[in-house]
């Protein structure tokens, strides 16, 4: 193997790093598997512990993890900002971090609303804030195919996942299709 030296130093840094911030990386066996950084490692331990808390759970400080998993302070802070950035952590200054109410997020795609938050593991509700029928527009006439002032069932709903808001929905129906 070739040995790469650094400058005009020889035994001196290359690009700016020395053999020592390196660590072994020029040891390894190239069939070896590269080793996972122990913020990573602490990270999957970490989403571990915060499945098996409710949303809004506080997490213990900084201090407390570090001691516990044996590792520094700075090893925490990056494992716990990388699960703040995935929507898992939430961090509320002068207070700590909680375990992140679940994060919706839906691809623009014709399913059911009630199936796609069930998949989530979310508890869907419909609410309906007002419902009535309503004469059509030219616009609301031509996209249902029915004739201008031609009765239309208009319905406002409110939806939610687990008792959260996720979006108002308004719907019109063309009458016919719902007689009496």
């Amino acid at each position: 193997m070739t040995e790469v030296r650094g400058g005009p130093r020889h035994g001196g840094g290359f690009d700016g790093f020395d053999r020592a911030s390196l660590g072994d990386i020029g040891k390894r066996h190239p069939n070896q598997a590269p080793r996972i950084p122990k913020y990573y490692k602490l990270k999957e331990l970490l989403v571990e512990l915060i499945q098996s808390l409710p949303p809004g759970s506080p997490l213990p400080p900084e201090r407390t993890l570090a001691e516990k998993y044996e590792t520094s302070r700075t090893t925490v802070r990056q494992a716990l900002a990388e699960l703040v950035v995935e929507g898992r952590l939430q961090r509320i200054q002068g207070k700590g971090t909680f375990v992140a109410k679940p994060k919706v997020s839906q691809e623009l795609q014709l399913v059911s609303y009630t199936e796609d938050m069930r998949h989530h593991g979310l508890r869907p509700e419909t609410r309906i804030l007002e419902a009535g029928y309503v004469s059509a527009d030219e616009r609301l006439a031509t996209l249902l195919c029915i004739r201008p002032g031609g009765r239309v069932l208009r319905v406002h709903r409110l939806r939610l996942a687990d008792g959260e808001p996720m979006s108002i929905d308004t719907s019109h129906l063309p009458a016919r299709r719902f007689p009496g």
